[in-house]
């Protein structure tokens, strides 16, 4: 089961997610892949972004969030349009950061998770907050805002963790386990 929109903007840290065809009816079922902190498509995966063609406008944030990962233009089209972009293509456009061969998605999406769950997720929690909020802030508040997470982190008991790895040059292993709240 996907996650809803509102669920994976509530979940405090990153949520990874496979993607492999194209959504069969609307944007819903694609639109948290775009809300998301870690899509995973497989090569052969597709970003559609139907809905005009069945009589419906898109739900699930994807009029909020195309726009601003490839702009208002390009996203008008596509939605429009019920454009369907390929994954070479979706990576060009920046709705990914990489693809993943087809054989290989699940075990990808696998370490993937493995290397967030075993990461200092309360410093995930802050990072993903501090990008949700980014575009409703000027620069300044944010910085202001980086400089408070940063000193959290760094007082926190993963924070501690990561500086005490790093000097003694082993691997980390965070104590703070952060769990997600789908009720949040």
């Amino acid at each position: 089961m996907i996650p809803s929109s509102r669920a994976t903007c509530a979940i405090g840290l990153p949520v990874s997610r496979t993607i492999r065809t194209a959504p069969a009816r609307n944007s819903a079922s694609n639109s948290p892949s775009l809300l998301g902190h870690e899509p995973l498509p497989s090569r052969s995966g597709l970003h559609a972004t139907r809905g005009g063609a069945i009589g419906f406008s898109p739900d699930g944030g994807m009029s909020w969030a195309l726009p601003r990962i490839i702009g208002a233009i390009r996203a008008r089209d596509l939605i429009l349009t019920d454009g369907v972009l390929a994954g070479e293509e979706a990576l060009r456009a920046g709705l990914l950061s990489r693809l993943v061969a087809d054989q290989d998605i699940q075990a990808e999406a696998e370490a993937v998770a493995v290397k967030l769950a075993d990461g200092p997720t309360s410093t995930y929690a802050r990072i993903k907050r501090l990008m949700q909020d980014a575009p409703a802030r000027d620069l300044a508040e944010h910085l202001d805002t980086e400089a408070e997470a940063i000193a959290a982190c760094a007082d926190s008991p993963a924070g501690q963790e990561g500086v005490d790895a790093f000097t003694q040059r082993r691997t980390p292993t965070f104590p703070n386990r952060h769990e997600p709240r789908l009720d949040a």
